[in-house]
């Protein structure tokens, strides 16, 4: 019986990596590891109000309440949540990708303009506390009449 050899450039599916090892995974682009990160949080999202819908408004003494039935409804509200968001239907994995793509961008693009907005927010906070340390009144503004 013989055994392929193991490609490192084997094209990998981003699906059948777990969450919590995508963030690790060398074989996947950036852009691939945002991309199915965004799309098992939309999944995530639809799962929690699929189970909300699932949930009867009325009890009834006919509704199937027994584990078998339980675990059916847990696994089909699983693989219709991972459908859709594999669909791409929805719209919130690829708004949210693009949002963490273009937040990532200018993070790598201006290091220096972070850590500007860094450093004047540590001036004001420093100025803050020396201004309550001092007993000093915080100054207000006055609020527009109606």
């Amino acid at each position: 019986m013989p055994i392929s050899s193991i490609n490192p450039h084997t094209k990998v599916n981003p699906t059948d990596i777990p969450l919590e090892k995508l963030a690790t995974s060398k074989a996947l682009t950036e852009e691939q590891k945002t991309s199915e990160m965004t799309r098992q949080f939309e999944a995530m999202l639809l799962r929690q109000i699929l189970n909300e819908a699932q949930k009867p408004a009325v009890k009834s003494k006919y509704a199937s309440t027994g584990v078998t039935s339980s675990i059916y409804q847990d696994m089909m509200v699983n693989q219709l949540a991972d459908r859709i968001s594999s669909s791409r239907t929805v719209g919130l994995a690829q708004e949210l990708q693009s949002q963490v793509s273009r937040q990532v961008d200018s993070h790598k693009a201006k290091p220096t303009a972070a850590n500007a907005h860094m450093h004047a927010a540590n001036q004001f906070h420093n100025s803050d506390t020396k201004n309550k340390q001092a007993g000093s009144a915080i100054p207000l503004t006055k609020a527009p009449r109606l």
